[in-house]
């Protein structure tokens, strides 16, 4: 375990960074409807890999990383992100914003953007935590790829 140590750290700052970030969308308003001002957040989400990324270099790989090692970094990563997003999407939707999903079921309905019914199924707690923990797997292996090719200096 302790040769994943810099990933787990990683994936709980990245989890920790998803309730601050969430805790500030709901005080400045973003909650109250649907705000395409929340990918925003891919920006703390980016830097975080790079960070890592760069700690597991020097710290693991002596400075010397290549692209395959860089990878294989971001799907652990990944993967801690997406087995922790669970909690973090019971935590953000039940105790730091309780009435984001009935904002978002209201918002798109009012706005004809969706029916009450498929509304009602997209906002549910338990789709919004398949949704997260599959979109941080997802995203966390592309921006790993992208990460890892820049961050590279030996080859595979």
């Amino acid at each position: 375990m302790i040769e994943f140590k810099v990933e787990l750290k990683w994936g709980l700052i990245f989890s920790l960074v998803t309730i601050i970030w969430m805790a500030g969308e709901k005080i400045i308003g973003l909650h109250q409807s649907y705000s395409n001002w929340q990918f925003l957040i891919g920006i703390p989400y980016t830097l975080i890999f790079v960070l890592g990324m760069l700690e597991k270099k020097r710290s693991y790989y002596q400075g010397s990383m290549s692209f395959k090692e860089g990878i294989r970094f971001g799907l652990i990563l990944s993967l801690i992100i997406a087995l922790l997003s669970p909690f973090v999407q019971f935590i953000v939707l039940r105790y730091v914003s309780p009435d984001y999903l009935s904002n978002m079921i209201n918002f798109m309905v009012a706005n004809r953007r969706m029916d009450q019914s498929s509304a009602e199924s997209y906002f549910s707690l338990g789709n919004q935590i398949k949704t997260s923990a599959y979109i941080n797997l997802v995203m966390g292996v592309l921006t790993s790829a992208v990460v890892a090719l820049f961050l590279r200096n030996k080859k595979d």
